[in-house]
């Protein structure tokens, strides 16, 4: 249980409630820290945003980034360093970043995660929690704690409408206002890059959704008197863009539990893959010990003045299972500011660092 990234992510971590945590706590812990920063500015939301991209002698540095503000207003605001930290690499793939996408590493190009519409249930009394407590107790691989649960294989079981979507067993976040959101529903075929295609993924899991909770009133005594609460504003997607840094993860660097001289975050979630058809369960291959993320793992090739954390930094399908995950995110993105003040101080490219 001991945390293994410190600095940021622990300042964030002990002012939420635990390894799962009430969203709005979570929201007021990240607003406290910046706040506390004077030297941020925040800015949101945007229309659109794009790198700006200088090429000499073809090479190429992000200069800045240019915007689109909500009532049409342009903004370009120039930079030394931009730390992209979208979740699908959207700032290095318009600054020419070369990437692999989904599977493409271990030749399936056509193959990735699954997504998923985390859903809210109303009801969740005191009562009906220590009726889950108690279903999933002294049962191997299953439990729960005051604010987490992870069980209900027997969901596997139910047989959506829609032949894209599949249930797996329940991880349910306990909320403070007597509500729980459960990340649960499998959605296929999803393109994250492609907004019809995640607006089609959306309507599919809303048709599904009162119905999956039906089945688990009706499954289960204690959810007998849940009603469903809606869904998240948008989906949690695992997979998409993997960037070609100066060194990409690999899975050897965690089956072996390999230091790096230049790391900047240490992993030891499982290598979690998730289901990339109905017809398939996914799997956990190992859970390492613990691994060192490298500074070269978020500096791309060929690009100057731009880093890139989060699960879409650089890293082979296979470790992604374990580095997609908040701590080593945070951790990276914490690195990458120190990162560019050491690159001012000392007049140095990402890359000779």
């Amino acid at each position: 249980n001991e945390i293994l990234n410190k600095g940021i992510f622990t300042e964030w971590y002990r002012m939420v409630e635990g390894d799962s945590f009430d969203v709005n706590t979570a929201a007021a812990a990240f607003q406290k820290l910046v706040d506390a920063e004077p030297n941020i500015d925040v800015l949101m939301p945007v229309r659109a945003m794009e790198p700006m991209v200088r090429t000499e002698s073809g090479k190429r540095t992000v200069t800045g980034m240019r915007f689109v503000l909500k009532d049409g207003t342009e903004l370009a605001v120039r930079s030394s360093a931009v730390i992209d930290a979208t979740q699908d690499g959207d700032v290095f793939a318009a600054a020419g970043v070369p990437y692999t996408y989904g599977r493409e590493d271990i030749g399936q190009p056509d193959a990735k995660m699954a997504v998923t519409l985390v859903f809210r249930v109303n009801g969740v009394t005191p009562a009906v929690w220590n009726g889950i407590r108690e279903r999933l107790r002294n049962k191997p691989g299953y439990g729960s704690t005051a604010m987490s649960a992870w069980g209900y294989p027997e969901m596997y079981r139910y047989v959506p409408n829609d032949p894209r979507l599949k249930m797996r067993g329940l991880n349910i976040g306990r909320q403070n206002d007597r509500t729980a959101l459960i990340n649960a529903l499998l959605i296929f075929q999803v393109d994250p890059l492609d907004p019809a295609s995640v607006r089609a993924g959306i309507e599919a899991a809303e048709k599904e959704l009162p119905r999956i909770v039906e089945y688990m009133r009706k499954t289960f005594p204690e959810f007998s008197s849940l009603t469903y609460g809606g869904h998240a504003q948008e989906l949690y997607v695992r997979e998409s863009r993997h960037m070609i840094g100066e060194y990409r993860l690999n899975i050897i660097d965690l089956l072996e539990n390999k230091d790096k001289w230049d790391r900047i975050a240490f992993g030891s979630y499982p290598v979690d893959l998730q289901p990339v058809t109905p017809g398939d369960n996914g799997v956990i291959l190992f859970k390492p010990v613990k691994y060192a993320v490298p500074f070269r793992s978020i500096v791309p090739k060929n690009t100057d003045g731009l880093l890139v954390v989060g699960r879409s930094a650089s890293f082979d399908t296979l470790p992604h299972g374990s580095a997609r995950t908040i701590p080593v995110g945070m951790a990276t993105g914490q690195a990458a500011g120190a990162a560019v003040r050491v690159a001012l101080e000392r007049g140095l490219t990402f890359r000779e660092m």
